[in-house]
Formats: structure tokens, sequence, C-alpha cells
């Protein structure tokens, strides 16, 4: 079964309530909060917004600011993963930043493709940290 099976919020006649994201989350819920205010507190102009998107069968969150997509969010059993994607010419904004190594190696791995695709879950409470590091890198 891949990860993509595991994702759970395929109804597309049940949209995403805030009790529904705590009840799947549990205490990680309260990291996925820390994530948005990080963002909203740094820039005002950000929102976000549950959406179903048939060619994934799935409903998927996106951040943005004003139009730009800052990060893409997906509900996993008890967790959340969060992918960010930056353009090529953002490669000198990657490794100059104070990200971890392999977050870098993420980001240099993926040269080849327009985009470059850096993933994390809320399954350690480090990520928060990483996290947010790369939703400032976006916001710039």
């Amino acid at each position: 079964m891949s990860e993509k099976d595991n994702y759970i919020l395929n109804d597309p006649m049940t949209p995403p309530t805030e009790e529904l994201i705590s009840e799947i989350l549990g205490e990680k819920y309260a990291w996925l909060k820390q994530i948005f205010d990080h963002v909203s507190q740094k820039n005002s102009q950000t929102e976000g917004q549950w959406k179903y998107y048939n060619d994934v069968k799935q409903w998927l969150f996106r951040m943005m600011k004003k139009k730009d997509t800052i990060f893409w969010m997906a509900l996993l059993p008890g967790n959340a993963r969060i992918t960010f994607y930056f353009p090529g010419s953002a490669e000198h904004l990657i490794t100059s930043s104070n990200l971890p190594d392999k977050i870098i190696d993420m980001y240099l791995s993926t040269m080849n493709k327009k985009f470059h695709p850096i993933s994390l879950t809320l399954d350690q409470i480090d990520n928060i940290s990483i996290i947010c590091e790369l939703a400032d890198l976006k916001m710039k």
C-alpha cells in the first residue's frame, strides 16, 4: 500500500472541519496550530483553504500568500504531510539557509525537475521549526 492510499480525507461530500482535523491529529493538532500561527504572524496576507481535488481523490489544504502557494498539506491517520515546492532559482536561498543537511539534500536531489518538492510530516516535534523556516523562505 502506498502512502497516498493512507490519506484519509477522500470523501468529496465531507469537507474537513476543525473538529475533524483535531480528532485525526490528536496532540499533533497543537503542532499544526503552531505552524499556522507562525505563518500568519510573519505575514498577515496569508490564508488557508481546503479543497477537494478530483485528480488525487482527496481534500488538500493550501496555505497561500495572496495567490502564491506557500505549502500544501494532506492528512494521514494521526499525521499530516506538508509539502513545499521551490523553483530552481531558489537554490542559493535553500543552500545558504540554516536548514538541516537532509532538507537541503532533498531539494538538491530533484534538480532535474522544474519545481523541487520538500515534504515533511508531523511525526517529530523538530519538524515544526523546519516547516516554519521553509515557510519563511517561501514568503520571501
